[in-house]
């Protein structure tokens, strides 16, 4: 075989490995904590959250599985913010190559962090929604579902 061909096959190999560790932590994650967290941090990720929602819709509830999507869209939200804060930064500051990245990923992942933990410990919890506490209040989907009154779905 070329050696190119050897590479590549290497390199999905790895891939392939790294996406299934990913795809089982974040599965331990919904058994763990909350089915939301799973599609909280599965937002960013189009094709884990379809994973997700499949996997949700098979071994939870309907609701559960429009928590994830819910949570999903608010979390890609932010990965939007993150990147276009970054995208920005790059752009306009204007110093040595090195420094420029240092700077744009410090500001950027700082205003990720900022912006997550106010929505999860501060933001969520007054709706009685707690992604990382299965025992404490509602799933993301629940009280939705409930609102447009979906007798079938329940």
């Amino acid at each position: 075989m070329e050696e190119k061909t050897k590479k590549l096959i290497q390199k999905v190999g790895i891939n392939m490995l790294l996406g299934g560790i990913m795809i089982g932590l974040f599965v331990f994650l919904i058994e763990y904590f909350t089915h939301g967290l799973g599609g909280y941090l599965a937002g960013v990720l189009p094709l884990l959250t379809l994973y997700m929602l499949t996997y949700t819709y098979i071994y939870g509830t309907h609701k559960q599985m429009v928590g994830v999507a819910w949570t999903a869209s608010i979390s890609s939200s932010i990965y939007i913010m993150f990147c276009i804060i970054f995208a920005l930064m790059s752009t306009y500051l204007c110093v040595n190559r090195g420094l420029n990245l240092a700077i744009s990923l410090i500001v950027s992942i700082g205003v990720w962090i900022v912006l997550n933990y106010l929505l999860v410990m501060k933001i969520l919890p007054k709706f009685d929604i707690y992604l990382l506490d299965k025992t404490k209040g509602i799933e993301m989907g629940e009280s939705l579902i409930d609102k447009v009154n979906c007798e079938k779905l329940k």
